[in-house]
């Protein structure tokens, strides 16, 4: 595998998680939001729960994608041998 293809294949790797993560925080923020102002204008009928809910199930399944496709514990073994092939290139390159 050559290190172009290989970089490539980690920066993808690491935009599909960093997305995933974006989408975590967007959601816990903007949720926070509907339930500060539930709280400070009503406190009747909590209609906040509609859009935690619809959501939080679109974040679950988000989730879900991204640990099956990258497996966060399930690809170790191919992240170390990834890893020490990007030790070894970078060794080589700072000896040269």
């Amino acid at each position: 595998m050559k290190e172009e293809e290989l970089e490539k294949r980690i920066r993808a790797r690491v935009g599909r998680i960093r997305e995933f993560y974006t989408h975590l925080v967007a959601y816990l923020i903007i949720n926070m939001m509907l339930v500060g102002i539930w709280y400070v204008t009503t406190k009747g009928f909590p209609w906040f729960v509609f859009p935690l809910g619809g959501w939080g199930i679109g974040l679950f399944f988000h989730w879900y994608s991204v640990y099956v496709e990258e497996g966060f514990l399930g690809r170790s073994w191919e992240d170390r041998k990834v890893k020490e092939l990007m030790d070894r290139e970078n060794s080589r390159k700072k000896k040269s």
